[in-house]
């Protein structure tokens, strides 16, 4: 598994597979999406080290909580909750531990976006 790409690898469907990003109403930019509580549970489980892996083999920690990917689940972002500030992972396991210094400051940025890229149109965000 490659950075924040959370296939399953067991060959059965599951909610990755049903997931993928709305442009009906969706508020974040385009190809990205919020994580079900199904999802951030699964990725979380995924992602933490199993007992006596090193954090050099896995560079994941317990107080992350994943809460939002692109499309390809290759970027995703994730709350630091020993620090309160929202990191992000990357195609090839790369983690920047603090892309925003807090949850409300990543929200900040998205609204920023919105108000650039997005107009609403019977209060339905539509793209431009």
């Amino acid at each position: 598994m490659r950075g924040c790409s959370c296939a399953t690898g067991s060959g059965r469907p599951s909610a990755y597979d049903r997931a993928h990003a709305h442009d009906d109403g969706c508020f974040l930019t385009d190809g990205w999406h919020l994580l079900s509580t199904e999802l951030i549970v699964e990725v979380h489980e995924r992602q933490t080290p199993a007992p006596g892996r090193s954090a050099e083999e896995v560079p994941w920690r317990r107080s992350w909580t994943p809460f939002a990917v692109e499309a390809d689940w290759m970027d995703g972002y994730l709350v630091d909750a020993s620090a309160g500030v929202v990191g992000a992972c990357g195609d090839y396991g790369e983690v920047r531990p603090s892309e925003f210094p807090s949850l409300s400051a990543y929200f900040e940025h998205v609204l920023g976006e919105m108000r650039t890229f997005r107009t609403v149109t019977d209060g339905v965000l539509d793209r431009d």
